[in-house]
């Protein structure tokens, strides 16, 4: 891997030294840009440093937000968040809106399941399991 391949949060290029304390060294907190539960779900976005924009097309995609499903979610029946559940960015700012765009995303369909339940049980059909 090249110096090129890996990046501090603001876009620079360093090196693998400079990765590896910058991930787990001192401040621990400093690949961290958001952390929401929702509901069910855990919405987390993180600095990954190491450029993850595999097709060479494009600026380096540095930062992930992915959903994550509790224990009891983890159903492969269960469609909901599939669809927005990983996405990358390339700055700080774009992860930290993209972070709140999702966290929109999961209260939305968070919300919408939560009514989809509540009209089963007022229509007399039990719950989903």
């Amino acid at each position: 891997m090249s110096i090129a391949d890996i990046y501090d949060k603001d876009g620079n290029p360093i090196t693998m030294e400079q990765f590896t304390e910058l991930k787990f060294g001192g401040d621990m907190e400093y690949h961290r840009v958001g952390s929401d539960d929702i509901g069910p779900y855990w919405v987390s976005t993180v600095w990954l440093g190491m450029d993850h924009n595999f097709f060479g097309h494009g600026p380096p995609l540095i930062f992930e937000t992915m959903v994550f499903l509790s224990a009891e979610r983890d159903d492969p029946e269960h469609h909901g968040l599939r669809e927005f559940d990983t996405h990358r960015w390339s700055t700080l700012e774009e992860a930290q809106k993209g972070h709140q765009d999702v966290c929109t995303l999961v209260r939305a369909t968070y919300q919408g399941e939560l009514d989809y339940e509540a009209e089963r049980a007022e229509n007399g059909h039990d719950s989903p399991k």
